[in-house]
């Protein structure tokens, strides 16, 4: 017949979208993420820094320093009439993460200094003080990291063994941690990589915490991929920075003349 002696159509395999290529289409075509949020990746780096998510604002006291992870939703940017800034451009932003969304302000010389940010969709630290003074909480942004960098200096990195996780295999798990600590970063990695920071391992039972000595291992590099391999090996949110500070790079606060409009 001639429906068998006709060739067949070869197939075309497609290859799939990287997942933040399918996020971006889910996010534009739906308005929703449907296979994952664009922060999980990033979360147990992100809880390192800080545990903070956008609906606890509300809870927070005015002027409380804040840092968040969060994507940016939408940007609207305006020209500022009045002052020392007139002619020049400030954002207001809304930003989300996995449980909410929130606003974030950019006054005109922090537009300035990280407006160049916004374009990458990747999520970014947004630090600054909190603001309630129109009702919902807003940040006033003073420095935006992005979410591959440090949003806090200096401070010690814990590294957490919780014995309800190990089921008795602490010590095995504290020499690969120690492992882990002491590799060194590839070199491509080198320009996320601050100074070696204090470490300290700490065993955490249902009655006490124990410190144990990382025999010599005194500092290492806290980088992505470093609490990503830890967390791994010992459960989601097993890595904190202790004493970290929140550098304010922006101190010319105009709050005032903002909630004048």
């Amino acid at each position: 017949p001639a429906a068998e002696s006709a060739e067949a159509t070869p197939l075309v395999r497609m290859n799939s979208w990287p997942e933040a290529e399918t996020l971006k289409q889910e996010k534009e075509t739906l308005g929703f993420y449907v296979s994952s949020h664009p922060l999980e990746e990033w979360g147990n780096w992100a809880r390192a820094f800080t545990p903070l998510k956008l609906l606890g604002l509300k809870d927070l006291p005015q002027d409380k320093r804040v840092i968040v992870a969060a994507m940016v939703q939408s940007v609207r940017t305006i020209i500022v009439k009045n002052g020392r800034s007139a002619g020049q451009k400030m954002a207001i932003l809304t930003i989300e993460d996995s449980g909410g969304t929130a606003d974030a302000v950019l006054f005109a010389n922090v537009y300035q200094q990280f407006g160049h940010l916004f374009e990458s969709d990747q999520p970014k630290f947004f630090m600054g003080r909190l603001d309630h003074s129109r009702g919902d909480p807003q940040i006033i942004v003073d420095r935006l990291v992005p979410i591959d960098g440090h949003p806090l200096e200096q401070g010690t990195i814990q590294v957490m063994l919780r014995s309800q996780r190990l089921n008795g295999s602490a010590p095995a798990k504290a020499a690969a941690v120690r492992d882990l600590l002491a590799q060194q970063p590839d070199p491509s990695d080198l320009s996320l990589a601050k100074s070696p920071r204090p470490v300290e391992i700490i065993i955490e039972t249902d009655d006490a915490w124990v410190l144990v000595d990382p025999k010599g291992l005194k500092h290492a590099q806290l980088r992505p991929d470093l609490v990503r391999r830890l967390c791994d090996e010992l459960g989601d949110d097993s890595v904190r920075l202790a004493g970290g500070v929140s550098i304010e790079l922006n101190k010319d606060d105009r709050r005032k003349q903002y909630a004048r409009g």
